[in-house]
């Protein structure tokens, strides 16, 4: 019982939660496509995506992931 009123209480504030989610994404994404150390960033919110277009068309939002290609690729990048 304990636990289906945790997950009602919290798919009341969810789409709060997504919305600023999405807005975090989209700046990270802008933050990222201007970076030099990124040769690439997915995110269909951003003008540059492929589908840009159709997901205007599409979605309510964009979402909160993120796809970005560092300079060098995965070797250059790893830790």
């Amino acid at each position: 019982p304990f636990d289906c009123y945790l997950a009602h209480r919290g798919l009341k504030t969810l789409h709060v939660r997504m919305e600023a989610a999405a807005r975090n994404a989209y700046a990270i994404a802008l933050f990222l496509e201007r970076h030099d150390g990124v040769t690439k960033v997915v995110y269909p919110g951003l003008k540059s995506h492929p589908q840009h277009d159709i997901a205007v068309r599409q979605q309510h939002g964009f979402g909160a992931m993120i796809t970005f290609y560092c300079v060098g690729g995965r070797d250059q990048s790893a830790i």
